[in-house]
Order: structure tokens, then C-alpha cells, then sequence
């Protein structure tokens, strides 16, 4: 993760279900100093895209 740009004051948003690779993924974040969000899950017939469309441009860049 801090190879991507994950750090202190970052927000790591993890699009998961209740899965172990979730959980691994908010261990490796705190270390680090990165906040973790869990957004709703978003519904299988909704792309997870549209969840993130309204973010500002480059927010998903890293």
C-alpha cells in the first residue's frame, strides 16, 4: 500500500464484502497512518463504478 501512496492523512476505501482480504487490507493500512472506510456494499446490479463517479477527478488515481 505505500508503494501506491497510501500513508499518514490517506483514506483507504475498501469496496469488499466480509472477506479475510478485507480485514488483512485494514491491518496493512493502519500501520501505515492511512484511515480505512468500508462504504456500503454496493448491490450486484449496480457497477462499483457508479459508486465512485462521483468522486472529483483524479481521487482514484493512486
Amino acid at each position: 500500500m505505500s508503494a501506491l501512496g497510501a500513508g499518514r492523512a490517506s483514506t483507504v476505501a475498501l469496496l469488499s464484502g466480509n472477506r479475510s482480504q478485507a480485514l488483512v487490507a485494514r491491518y496493512a493500512a493502519n500501520p501505515l497512518g492511512a484511515r480505512v472506510a468500508f462504504p456500503h456494499q454496493v448491490p450486484h446490479t449496480q457497477p462499483a463504478t457508479a459508486m465512485v463517479a462521483h468522486l472529483p477527478p483524479g481521487a482514484t488515481d493512486k
